[in-house]
């Protein structure tokens, strides 16, 4: 994926999660259709520069609140992070979150600048066959996930359709 020196967003809006002298985050460019690019932010602080990768998904602007960055694994050399997207319909009270997705992207700390490789999404709903009626009409809010002591993950997000918690754990 490429990475590039991020230029004109302001810090001050960007949620930061720092580890070992790497801090990342998560950035908006508006694409004029009322949606916006999702670019992941770098910013080692043995460097004077952020960096930014586009994570290749748009997201609407009243479910940017919905996207979630955890930092999976950390070190000198290499993190993990995951990002927390929503998956969106529409229905008869307007967009919804149907689902989400788990996307891993893992960073490689060079001298000149970080490199960024894709490494997967995983689906996160109540039932893995889209189509089953115990997805439909649900609407999830404000998704967090979780690294426990063995370096597994946890998803945790309450389902506004059915008024409960509902988790995922990802190995």
């Amino acid at each position: 994926m490429e990475v590039k020196e991020a230029i004109g967003f302001n810090p001050a809006n960007v949620g930061l999660i720092e580890e070992n002298g790497v801090a990342h985050g998560l950035s908006y460019q508006y694409n004029g259709n009322g949606s916006s690019k999702v670019k992941l932010l770098i910013s080692p602080s043995y460097q004077s520069k952020t960096y930014e990768c586009d994570t290749r998904v748009d997201i609407a602007k009243e479910f940017k609140v919905q996207l979630s960055p955890t930092l999976i694994e950390d070190s000198a050399d290499l993190d993990k992070i995951g990002i927390i997207f929503p998956t969106e319909e529409m229905n008869r009270e307007g967009k919804c979150v149907k689902g989400l997705t788990f996307n891993t992207y893992e960073i490689k700390h060079l001298t000149n600048a970080p490199s960024v490789e894709y490494l997967g999404k995983v689906k996160l709903q109540k039932n893995i066959n889209i189509g089953s009626p115990a997805n439909d009409g649900n609407n999830y809010f404000q998704p967090k996930a979780v690294k426990i002591g063995n370096g597994d993950v946890i998803v945790i997000v309450p389902n506004l359709k059915e008024q409960i918690l509902v988790s995922w754990y990802l190995e």
